[in-house]
């Protein structure tokens, strides 16, 4: 059975900060909220899996270029992907460096 102790959601958001900026962001802010750049709310898949898992869920932004539909990610937001990365993988996986 999947019992995650904790789920992490990365998503690039508007942060009204410069591009690259990383936040940990609360779920009151993203309920139901404009912070989101997609349609469906998120809260309503973290509600979910908190409920199924038990999980503690938590929301990373991320704030993009542009918030305009585009391929790729720019530099900034692709070195703060890298950077959460590596990040994670020192906090999860110490033994591996």
């Amino acid at each position: 059975k999947f019992q995650p102790a904790s789920v992490i959601f990365l998503d690039a958001t508007n942060l009204n900060s410069p591009p690259g900026t990383i936040a940990l962001v609360s779920p009151r802010e993203i309920n139901g909220s404009t912070i989101s750049t997609h349609r469906f709310p998120l809260s309503f898949l973290a509600n979910y899996l908190q409920k199924v898992s038990g999980a503690k869920v938590l929301f990373l932004g991320i704030q993009p270029l542009s918030c305009q539909l585009r391929e790729g990610l720019s530099p900034p937001l692709s070195k703060a992907c890298q950077e959460i990365a590596s990040n994670l993988q020192k906090i999860l996986f110490p033994e591996s460096l």
